[in-house]
């Protein structure tokens, strides 16, 4: 992986090991005592890793992943750090249309509304959570009452008018949508949190987390 592709590494985005590299033995487990060898298990079966916070480590060298067990015995959420040199592939969320397929969403209203708004504004409408974590992963992670994680990254502030004005009219989502507006693929915060009374609200970004105003959205976007 060449050091022009670390502006890549960022928030929800997955990342496949190559799993013949002779450094792995490098992997640092944060979780248990068990988490290297359920590492070395999971990318034996060509299976990702997802990035978290805070990303890369401060010299560059070593990525910030996680790994989220199906909940079935036991929900387990796993924390790693890996040389980057090891990562062989990275990829985007993946969209959201391709990880509903075995879902009826088809009588929600709120995320066929969420759907056609990001359908309209021509921005992509990805999926992170469990709907994303069975898609690529082909295990089963998702049942009827499972929330739908949903990202949408918006890069301009008249993307971002179109998008506050649309969603707007929608009235607020259902509670089990959790949608995630990623500014620039750095600072984040969530829609529920945005629509709430209140002047301040949580942003996260790559490698931090505040509390800051609503009306700093702006300030994220280019022009």
């Amino acid at each position: 992986m060449k050091s022009s592709r670390l502006e890549w590494f960022h928030r929800h985005s997955f990342v496949w090991v190559d799993k013949d590299c002779d450094q792995l033995d490098k992997v640092v487990g944060e979780s248990s005592s068990d988490s290297l060898e359920i590492f070395g298990n999971w990318v034996a079966q060509g299976r990702p890793l997802i990035i978290r916070r805070p990303c890369l480590s401060q010299d560059e060298r070593f990525l910030c992943v996680g790994l989220a067990l199906p909940p079935s015995p036991v929900k387990r959420r796993l924390a790693y750090r890996i040389p980057v040199s090891t990562i062989s592939r990275i990829d985007e969320p993946p969209y959201w249309n391709l990880c509903n397929a075995k879902a009826d969403f088809g009588t929600n209203n709120s995320i066929v509304a969420i759907q056609q708004t990001t359908d309209n504004l021509r921005l992509p409408l990805r999926a992170f959570g469990s709907y994303a974590w069975e898609h690529l992963t082909g295990l089963p992670y998702t049942t009827s009452s499972s929330d739908v994680d949903l990202l949408i990254c918006i890069e301009d502030q008249q993307g971002w008018r179109h998008f506050n004005a649309s969603m707007r009219e929608i009235g607020r989502a259902d509670r089990r949508i959790d949608l995630e507006i990623m500014m620039n693929r750095n600072a984040s915060f969530n829609w529920r949190e945005y629509e709430a009374t209140g002047l301040r609200m949580l942003f996260k970004s790559n490698d931090a987390v505040w509390l800051g105003d609503k009306s700093q959205v702006e300030d994220f976007l280019h022009d």
